[in-house]
């Protein structure tokens, strides 16, 4: 049987990470890849990349074209996540980062979660309350600045009175239990 690897997803991250003319083309060999519409695998596949878009899947190898051979790997289509936080981090004191940073830190941190969102096989993702600097992060990746998941900004949050996306602010004395006794629902219900 064949094994699923660390590298699955190399094939869908090569596409977003490498800039092709539109007249080249590139072919990823691998032993092994999932085809989604027949719930199969299948053996020896073949990927053909013309520029920047999948011409084909299965088939011969073009004359001419620049060929990956990957091995004993199991090729995956791009993972979707609809729900992230590229431009936020909880480490640290996430409470006062919040009056310590700037819109451009949040930026310039997304570069990087970006990154490794898509060497982790997720190729487009929805980035949920990240303000302006999800939408800068979303257009640097479509321009090709930097490398990423297709990313749908969803700038704004919505919440309810009082919740966590508040804009004037959390329940009074939210973060201070959050503190003291630690995070759970049961410290929200009092």
């Amino acid at each position: 049987m064949h094994k699923l690897t660390r590298m699955s997803t190399i094939f869908i991250s090569f596409l977003a990470l490498t800039a092709l003319s539109a007249q080249e083309v590139t072919v990823i060999k691998a032993d092994w890849m999932l085809d989604v519409v027949t719930g199969k695998m299948v053996r020896n596949a073949v990927v053909v990349i013309e520029g920047n878009r999948i011409k084909s899947v299965g088939g011969k190898v073009p004359a001419g074209a620049t060929v990956i051979g990957l091995g004993d790997v199991t090729l995956l289509p791009g993972f979707m996540d609809m729900h992230t936080h590229l431009v936020m981090t909880l480490t640290g004191d996430f409470f006062l980062s919040r009056v310590r940073e700037t819109e451009s830190d949040a930026a310039i941190r997304g570069v990087g979660f970006a990154r490794a969102t898509l060497m982790a096989g997720f190729t487009t993702v929805r980035d949920v309350g990240g303000g302006q600097p999800s939408v800068a992060l979303a257009r640097a990746v479509e321009n090709g600045t930097i490398p990423g998941p297709q990313i749908f900004s969803a700038r704004s949050s919505i919440t309810i009175t009082g919740g966590h996306c508040e804009a004037t602010g959390w329940r009074p004395g939210l973060i201070e239990l959050d503190y003291r006794e630690g995070w759970s629902p049961m410290v929200l219900m009092r």
